[in-house]
Order: structure tokens, then sequence, then C-alpha cells
């Protein structure tokens, strides 16, 4: 993702002169992407509100928590998402999230988007997440095909045969589950939680990940949905800043530097937003090259091999 700082106190220059500044209003200026996005014709995009909050943070608010020993809650009433809707609460932010699930549910492409305005500096900020189809681990059932006729009599012998065995040890296996539930029912994983909760004030309430997620494969199962992938997110950066320029612009606010970050965005091969990138060649921008050197460096008589990139 991305997200910039725009000066509002700051007026565009046309022919020399300067141009009234209007007012900027928040709910306005995501109702103008909306109205950019729209022009799109993508009848697959999905648009919510979306609200985060640290798994820390949510105890101790009725609202988000009406149970310690619960989970927080999955939707806001009105009321309570009015008050965070234009907040920069410490607490809880709102996000405007697009959405677009192709291939019959195998790709996903969310994109998060919040505005926020303090004193005469407007921020936005995105973040973009690609969700990809599910591991083949998980997809036993797209190979299976018809059964032959005699794999189908093999199974009604089969079950002929095991089926009086399996009665005589039914009760056995009924009894084990009773003795297994019994035990849980006085040495359970909720009641182990609750006194988790109940001596750790810092319990995290979160979630590190959906189930979508943890039976996704990571890679792509087609060239043509990684295309397909590329293609949305271009097309989310492109109309994304193109609607805030225009929407600036329509307002008399010097939208220079804007201009220039654009172009940063949607023709750098590479952002990176912190942490640290390791590789043993990297080439950044346009028409560089990766060259691996290797050099030999002397030590204790011993010769070692060490690489380098520029």
């Amino acid at each position: 993702g991305w997200s910039v700082a725009i000066a509002l106190d700051k007026s565009k220059q046309d022919l020399g002169y300067s141009k009234p500044i209007k007012p900027v209003e928040i709910p306005a200026l995501y109702e103008a992407i909306d109205v950019g996005l729209e022009r799109l014709d993508l009848a697959s995009i999905e648009k919510r509100d979306c609200f985060f909050a640290n798994g820390v943070d949510v105890r101790g608010n009725a609202a988000l928590l009406p149970n310690i020993f619960g989970r927080p809650v999955q939707s806001l009433e009105p009321e309570v998402a009015q008050r965070y809707m234009l907040r920069d609460d410490e607490k809880v932010r709102r996000y405007r999230c697009y959405r677009i699930v192709d291939w019959g549910g195998e790709l996903a492409l969310s994109y998060y988007l919040r505005c926020s305005r303090r004193g005469n500096t407007l921020f936005v900020e995105t973040k973009r997440f690609i969700l990809t189809p599910i591991a083949a681990g998980y997809r036993g059932v797209d190979r299976m095909v018809p059964m032959e006729t005699r794999e189908q009599i093999g199974i009604v012998l089969a079950s002929l045969l095991a089926g009086p065995l399996l009665a005589v040890v039914s009760p056995l296996v009924a009894f084990a589950e009773l003795s297994r539930w019994w035990g849980e029912l006085w040495h359970s994983e909720d009641k182990a939680r609750h006194e988790l909760i109940e001596r750790n004030p810092l319990f995290n309430y979160g979630t590190v990940q959906s189930f979508r997620q943890v039976v996704s494969s990571g890679e792509y199962g087609h060239y043509f949905q990684k295309i397909d992938g590329d293609f949305y997110n271009k097309l989310f950066e492109r109309e994304v800043l193109d609607s805030l320029i225009e929407f600036l612009d329509a307002h008399g606010i010097d939208t220079s530097e804007l201009k220039d970050r654009q172009t940063t965005i949607l023709n750098s091969g590479v952002i990176v937003q912190g942490g640290d990138v390791k590789a043993e060649s990297l080439a950044v921008g346009t028409g560089a090259q990766a060259i691996k050197k290797a050099a030999r460096k002397v030590l204790g008589g011993k010769a070692e091999a060490t690489g380098g990139g520029e």
C-alpha cells in the first residue's frame, strides 16, 4: 500500500494566480472516490465500511465486547459505527473496503482506504491484499471421477462384511466418545480460556487470520489469475489517485506533489515501507539492471567467496 500527506492550506496556482481554497469535507471525499470507482463499470466491486481495533484494546468496551469471555462483535450498531466514522480514535478506526471476487471465488482482492484530516493536513492511507486460490491438498474432490461398476460392487460387498463388525464395535466407540465428552466437560478448553482471561488483563481477543486464509495456497493456480490480480491492483491505484487529484483540484488545493507521487506509485516496480529487503541482487527503477559480482577475501590464509550486487 501507500500513504500520502497533503497540505490543505496550499492553494493551486493558475497562470500565476492563487485559486481560492474551498473547505474539504471527508465524507465528500469518500463519495468522490466512490463515484470514480463506479465509473469503472465493474459489477463485481463490493463496497462497505470496516472498523478495526487491536485485540487487546476491546476489553472494557461493552459495545465491542459485550462478554469478556466471548468474542468481539462482528457488526456494529449504527449509533456505535457513527461514533467512530470520522474520528481518529486511538483504539478503533474506520476504513472503506472495496472488494472484487473473481474466478468463482478463487481470487479475492481487498482494497482498504482511509482518509483523515488533522488540522490543515489530509492523510490518505491505502492497503491492498490478494487472497489466492485454496491449496492443492484441499482439492481432492476436483480430481474425483465417477466410479466404475466394479468399484461400486466392491463397496457393496465390503459394506456387507464390515456392517456386522461395526455393529459389535459401535457400543465401545460410543462409550469412548461419552468418556471423552465427560472429561472435556470438567477440563475443557473453554474453561482454561476463561481462567486465562481472568488472570490476564491484556488478553488478545483478535484473530491472526480467517479460515479462508488458512486454506489458501499463497500461489496462483493459473497464470491468468496473476494477470487479473495485477490488473485489478493497477485499476484501483489509478482510479483512487485520479479521483483524489480531481477532487482536490476542484477545491483549489495544490496537487503538484501528489501528481509526482502518483507517477512514483504507478510506475515504480518496488515500493518498500519499513522492514528489510534481503537479496543477492536487486534492481529498482526504469532500465535498472542487477549484476552479481563475486569477490574473494583472504582470511587467515583461506580464500572465502562473497557475493555483492549493484
